[in-house]
Formats: C-alpha cells, structure tokens, sequence
C-alpha cells in the first residue's frame, strides 16, 4: 500500500504540476493510470483482469468542425494535460534515475586480473 501511495501521489504531483491545490481534479486520470498500469504481482494490468482486454490506447483530440464548444474545450485541455504530464514523469524518472546512480561509481576490471567482491551490502570499504 506504501508502494502504492507513493506512486499515487508522485503520478498526482506530475499530474498537477503547478496547480498543486487542484490535484483533485486529476483523480479520475491517477486512476486510470493505475488501472492500465502492469502490475508485478498479477503479470498484467487491472484493466485487464477486470474486463478481459488490453486497456484502450489514449489518442491525441483532433480538432472538428461544427463539435460542441464545450466538449472542444474539455477534449482540448484533456490533450494539453497529457502532454504536460508526459513531460513532467520523463522529468520525474531522469531525476530518479540520477539519484539512484549518484553513488554508482563505473569501474572496469582486466579479465585476468582477481578482484574482491563483498557481499555484505553495509560493509564499506575504506
């Protein structure tokens, strides 16, 4: 559930980006991201266990003729919170991937040269 709650409220943050105050109005978004998301555990997503299928491709709002003002708009601002959201999570994983890799220091090894490998994982070398 922690797991979870943290990948709710990170998708919600990228979501809501600047209009943090107004991350209710994304829930309906978080929840299909979570639907449609593989889950480890099943091998497969929600949406596909619920309903038997692949969850429905999101395509991007083409704009046309004589449409409902309204719908146009909530179609148009659907689109534009897509791709702010795609934007922020390609941000938001190159920032999680760089603080994973902040202490991974690369080394090469000659093949035949004998190394120490430590298993301990709290063991530091000094």
């Amino acid at each position: 559930m922690e797991v979870l709650n943290r990948g709710l409220e990170a998708y919600l943050r990228c979501l809501a980006g600047n209009q943090l105050k107004k991350w209710y109005q994304y829930l309906h978004l978080a929840e299909l991201w979570h639907n449609t998301t593989y889950h480890s555990a099943i091998r497969t997503s929600s949406f596909h266990v619920l309903y038997g299928r692949k969850p429905p491709i999101i395509i991007d709002f083409v704009n046309i003729p004589n449409m409902v003002a309204t719908l146009q708009e909530t179609l148009t601002e659907h689109t534009v919170i897509l791709h702010e959201l795609q934007e922020h999570l390609r941000r938001t994983s190159q920032h999680m991937c760089d603080q994973a890799n902040h202490h991974c220091i690369d080394r090469t090894f000659d093949p035949d040269k004998w190394v120490w490998v430590c298993l301990h994982p709290n063991w530091k070398h000094s």
